[in-house]
C-alpha cells in the first residue's frame, strides 16, 4: 500500500512539475496624446499647461499578459496603482493637474508670488525601448513647473516582463550579490565628466532607474540626484558583453 501511494505521488509531481514553455506576450503599442491648456481667469501671467503623450500595450497575445502590462504601464507612467485602462488614467492625470492648478491660484498666498512663478506645467512623454532577455524596457521624459527658480526634469527607464506583465526591478534582473561589480561598471561607463569647479554629492551606484539599448543597458541619474543642477543629467552606458555576467539565469536563459 505504502508503495502504491509513493508512486501515485511521484507521478503527480511528474505531471504537475512538467508544464509547457511559457510563452513571451508579443503586443502592438496604442498611443495617447491627452493635453489641457489655459490661462487662469484670462489671466496671461498664469499659464496652466498639462499634457500625456504616451505608448502603451493596445493589443496582443496572450491577452492577460498583456493587460497586465497595461496595468504595470499605467503605475509607472501616470504613477496610478488603481487603473487599468492607460487612457482613462492619462486623461484623469491630466483633469487634476488642472483642477489642482486652479484651486491653488486662487488662494491668497497666489497673488503674492512674482509672475514668473506663478505657471505651472506637466509634460510626460513615454515610449516603449528595446525588448530583450524576455522584457520590454520602457522610457518616460517627465517636465514639470510648480513655481520656484526652475521646473524639474528627468528620464526615467523601467523593464516590464513579458511573460507576465509585471515591473522587473535591478534586485531582480541581476545576480545576488550584483551591487558592487554593476557600480564599478557604472562608473566606469559615465558618459560624460561634469564642468570645472562643481562636484558630486555622491558617486553614482544603481539606482533601478534603467532602459536598455541595442547596445547595452543605460542608467540615468536626474538632476539633483548625484550631482547639482546645472550639471543636468548624468547616463552610464554599459555594452550587454560587460553587464551579460550580472544577469540572473532566469533571464538570462530568455535572450
Amino acid at each position: 500500500m505504502k508503495k502504491n501511494l509513493l508512486i501515485a505521488a511521484i507521478a503527480a509531481v511528474a505531471v504537475f512539475g512538467c508544464t509547457s514553455k511559457q510563452k513571451e506576450a508579443t503586443f502592438v503599442p496604442g498611443y495617447t496624446e491627452v493635453s489641457e491648456k489655459g490661462n487662469v481667469g484670462n489671466n496671461p501671467e498664469i499659464e496652466i499647461s498639462a499634457s500625456v503623450s504616451a505608448s502603451y500595450p493596445k493589443e496582443g497575445t496572450p491577452a492577460n499578459v498583456v493587460k497586465a502590462l497595461e496595468k504595470s504601464v499605467v503605475e509607472f507612467v501616470l504613477s496610478d496603482s488603481v487603473s487599468t485602462s492607460f487612457n482613462d488614467a492619462a486623461s484623469a492625470l491630466v483633469k487634476k493637474f488642472t483642477g489642482d492648478a486652479v484651486r491653488e491660484a486662487s488662494s491668497p498666498d497666489f497673488a503674492d508670488m512674482p509672475p514668473y512663478a506663478r505657471s505651472r506645467t506637466l509634460s510626460l512623454e513615454g515610449k516603449f525601448a528595446t525588448a530583450r532577455y524576455g522584457v520590454t524596457s520602457y522610457i518616460l521624459n517627465v517636465r514639470t513647473y510648480t513655481g520656484g527658480v526652475h521646473g524639474m526634469y528627468a528620464t526615467q527607464g523601467a523593464l516590464f516582463s513579458l511573460f507576465d506583465g509585471h515591473r522587473v526591478h535591478q534586485d531582480e534582473f541581476f545576480v545576488p550579490g550584483y551591487k558592487d561589480n554593476l557600480t564599478a561598471l557604472i562608473r566606469k561607463h559615465r558618459d560624460r565628466e561634469i564642468l570645472p569647479g562643481m562636484e558630486l554629492f555622491s558617486q553614482p551606484e544603481p539606482n533601478d532607474n534603467m532602459y536598455f539599448t541595442q547596445e547595452g543597458i543605460v542608467f540615468t541619474y536626474v538632476p539633483y540626484e548625484i550631482a547639482p543642477y546645472a550639471v543636468g543629467e548624468l547616463q552610464s552606458k554599459i555594452p550587454w558583453a560587460e553587464v551579460e555576467p550580472l544577469i540572473s539565469e532566469k533571464y538570462k536563459g530568455k535572450k
